[in-house]
């Protein structure tokens, strides 16, 4: 169980008492999702409770435990919510306290840090920036409070600032994660007017997570996994923390927080999470050089054929000074020199990258084992062969969800290469993400396809997704050579003629020939069934074959 806690004051509506506040958040969750189960409403020690279950939008199961007290100095009441879910929250959920209700029978409710909470993102994108006008004056008083509670040292919640062009906006976890809704023109407007409002991207979200966090801050795309992760990080270190001792001293709440526990080690927890997050962050840092790496190549590449053909040019030329010649044979060696440089550059970052994503998934599962009711599974790890037939013999023997046709021999011709070693790394690399991938067809949690897989950041996905191709092209396929070249065995049951088109791939190199590929069929919606069809250098297509 993943387990939380929040606490704060209120002014309820008609400043009514925390018994009348009970049955009304019972009244109002009748005929909604939340069952409020009214043996459980109570009053120990002074203290009103109730308990409330109800399933997230994917199915999890989120329970909750709501206890109010009154104020010697009425109308205030002080509350406090614990809730458990049997998985990790993500900013795309509604906020427990949100659930209940709580916030709508409310006419101003604060968190512990004495912040107001509110179950909508503050959007300071469409307040007029011209200070002669009053919500000129307004932005710049609500921008003033966003930057002050940015750098305030006893900020217990995450801020996640919001770029306005970002989609979709995730809903604030009130008094555990506020969203906010900036447009770039208000903040560098009111940059010398403020404390350091950070820069955020066009269509993108920055997490500042609280002062005393562990989390670094960080960009990320909206429908980013590691947006999540870094959420639940946030969260899961109340999970081992209990509640202020005014509150935990209740035996009745002590023992309903006792039960939500883990009966993992939280410590494991915290830091697989911590070094997720570190891991991701080089990951980003790596892919961004790598695309620089090509570009920097094929600019070389660019430069090499530019001199090749003065070269050949100046061959051709009758008479030719010889000196002329020679500085453009040196010329064309130089660029030879510097695209081999920018090809050894790309193809190390291409190393690191892989090694990256092989931890990445390695520390992934070993997160997920230390969450309650996990079937560990073994996490991944570089292994050698000696060779593209070992290699496949090993994957028949040991990666069971996938039904391996691929012909060995086509394979072979790659074991000569220099570069086969690297190659047999990244193809085990698929090999195995793809049998996660197969085994995840039997959860309700099965992505939609390969692609979708590796995204979802799910242990064992040790791929880049920029290396899988779906589909292959029109032109390609418009090719009666080409189209046949990729057509494999497969069940009977999968596809009467025995046979079925693979188009989806994985390049096991991107661009050096000859480029192999590993070429599957996904079947898994059908009979179940994950197909590799074949493993060996790229397959004839129209275009130069």
């Amino acid at each position: 169980m993943w387990r939380m806690w929040q606490h704060g004051d209120l002014v309820a509506a008609g400043g009514i008492s925390a018994e009348r506040l009970i049955t009304v958040l019972a009244e109002r969750a009748a005929g909604t999702s939340v069952d409020i189960d009214p043996d459980t409403i109570g009053c120990t020690e002074g203290l009103w409770r109730v308990e409330a279950r109800w399933k997230e939008d994917d199915g999890a199961e989120s329970r909750a435990l709501l206890v109010l007290q009154d104020d010697p100095a009425p109308p205030r009441l002080w509350w406090l919510l614990l809730h458990s879910a049997t998985r990790p929250w993500s900013v795309r959920d509604v906020a427990p306290i949100h659930r209940l209700g709580l916030l709508q029978v409310a006419d101003v409710c604060r968190g512990d840090s004495g912040t107001a909470l509110d179950d909508e993102p503050m959007d300071t994108s469409q307040l007029s920036m011209d200070t002669d006008a009053l919500n000129g004056l307004l932005a710049q008083a609500l921008l003033g409070v966003i930057a002050n509670t940015i750098v305030q040292p006893e900020r217990t919640f995450a801020l996640l600032l919001t770029s306005d062009t970002a989609q979709p906006v995730p809903r604030p976890l009130p008094g555990l994660l506020n969203v906010v809704i900036l447009s770039e023109a208000s903040r560098t407007r009111l940059a010398d007017q403020t404390p350091p409002i950070p820069g955020l991207p066009a269509g993108k979200l920055r997490l500042l997570p609280p002062p005393d966090s562990a989390l670094r801050t960080r960009v990320f795309a909206p429908d980013d996994p590691a947006l999540d992760e870094a959420v639940a990080m946030l969260l899961h270190r109340r999970a081992y923390r209990d509640p202020p001792w005014v509150w935990i001293r209740n035996s009745a709440i002590a023992q309903w927080w006792d039960s939500a526990a883990s009966p993992r080690r939280p410590l494991l927890d915290y830091t697989r999470l911590h070094e997720l997050e570190h891991l991701r962050a080089q990951l980003s840092e790596r892919d961004a050089q790598l695309r620089i790496a090509q570009q920097q190549r094929q600019a070389a590449l660019t430069e090499r054929d530019a001199a090749r053909a003065a070269a050949e040019q100046a061959h051709r030329a009758s008479p030719q000074p010889p000196g002329s010649v020679a500085e453009l044979e040196d010329q064309l060696q130089q660029a030879y020199h510097q695209l081999d440089e920018r090809t050894v550059e790309r193809d190390d970052l291409e190393t690191e990258r892989d090694t990256l994503i092989r931890e990445l998934a390695r520390t992934r599962g070993l997160l997920a084992a230390a969450q309650p009711d996990f079937t560990p599974e073994t996490p991944a790890s570089e292994r050698e062969f000696d060779s593209f037939a070992e290699l496949l013999e090993a994957a028949r023997h040991e990666l069971t969800s996938l039904t391996i046709t691929a012909d060995p021999r086509s394979a072979e011709v790659l074991d000569d290469h220099h570069k086969a070693s690297a190659w047999r790394r990244r193809t085990w690399d698929a090999l195995t993400s793809l049998n996660h991938y197969a085994r995840s067809a039997a959860t309700h949690e099965r992505p939609d396809n390969f692609v979708a897989f590796l995204r979802s950041g799910q242990p064992g996905a040790a791929l880049s997704p920029s290396l899988v191709a779906p589909t292959e092209s029109a032109t390609t396929l418009a090719d009666t050579r080409a189209y046949r070249a990729r057509v494999f065995p497969v069940s009977r049951d999968t596809d009467p003629s025995g046979e079925a088109l693979h188009q989806a791939h994985v390049r096991i190199e991107r661009w050096q020939p000859p480029a192999p590929r590993l070429h599957y069929y996904d079947d898994l919606v059908t009979t179940g069934t994950l197909y590799i069809g074949y493993l060996g250098p790229h397959l004839p297509i129209p275009t130069f074959t």
